[in-house]
């Protein structure tokens, strides 16, 4: 099981749900087991064989966006300590039941920043483990208005401590259990100012100037393509407007 506070899986909220299958499935190569009819529409997206990311209509209120959610392993108990650190809850927890299985408990909570953030506390659903493989997710970053008070909250929330990336300078990666899990700073220009701190995930992909084509060509937008010493990469939008990178971890400069 993953440790408390690790990455454990990303959700897409969508308007056309078939229309994000679509672009993702041509994008990323990315299929899709079949809703249970009990799962209000929730789709599960595969790489190969492996589970990495749901898909489901949006609710009204809410963004065409991608979720992040981190494991817990007690999420009344994590919950508990949210608003103690500054932040708030969003959605109490609550199980989730499809075809008569608990496949865990969710909840929201928004950091002392104010990016909003999942729980999940796996049973059934064990959620994803990144590898680095095409199609996975393979890196997770919080873009904050205030990058120190959001890493204050994060590694007292679980009990993680910091390692400076070195470049950008003002890059700080959290570490959970042995490993490098997140990073978290403030990219000026990259999240529209009306929306303040968000999650983003980055996705694998080789060769992303091959990638960044095929999201033009599914409708999507792609909004900025660089190179760094962890992988070229670009930001994209995708054809419903929710945004995400694209990695190439193997091509570094």
């Amino acid at each position: 099981m993953s440790a408390d506070g690790c990455p454990i899986w990303i959700d897409l909220a969508c308007d056309d749900l078939d229309a994000s299958k679509h672009f993702y499935e041509h994008v990323l190569g990315w299929s899709f087991s079949d809703p249970a009819p009990d799962a209000g529409g929730w789709t599960m997206a595969l790489a190969g064989d492996a589970p990495v990311a749901g898909l489901a209509p949006r609710r009204a209120g809410t963004p065409s966006a991608w979720s992040l959610y981190f494991a817990t392993a007690d999420s009344q108990a994590t919950l508990a300590q949210v608003p103690e650190l500054g932040g708030t809850v969003l959605v109490p927890a609550f199980d989730i039941v499809i075809g008569g299985t608990l496949m865990g408990r969710i909840s929201a909570a928004a950091d002392s920043a104010g990016a909003a953030f999942g729980l999940w506390e796996p049973h059934a659903m064990t959620g994803l483990q990144p590898t680095g493989a095409p199609g996975h997710p393979v890196w997770f970053e919080l873009d904050s208005t205030d990058p120190a008070r959001a890493t204050a909250f994060y590694c007292s929330l679980f009990n993680a401590t910091t390692e400076s990336l070195g470049d950008p300078a003002d890059y700080t990666t959290v570490v959970i259990d042995g490993g490098q899990r997140f990073g978290i700073w403030q990219m000026h220009g990259m999240t529209p100012a009306e929306i303040g701190s968000r999650w983003y995930t980055y996705l694998s992909v080789r060769d992303v100037d091959a990638a960044c084509e095929r999201v033009r060509a599914q409708g999507g937008e792609v909004l900025e393509v660089q190179d760094s010493p962890h992988g070229r990469w670009a930001f994209i939008a995708d054809n419903q407007g929710a945004r995400v990178y694209l990695m190439d971890v193997t091509v570094k400069v």
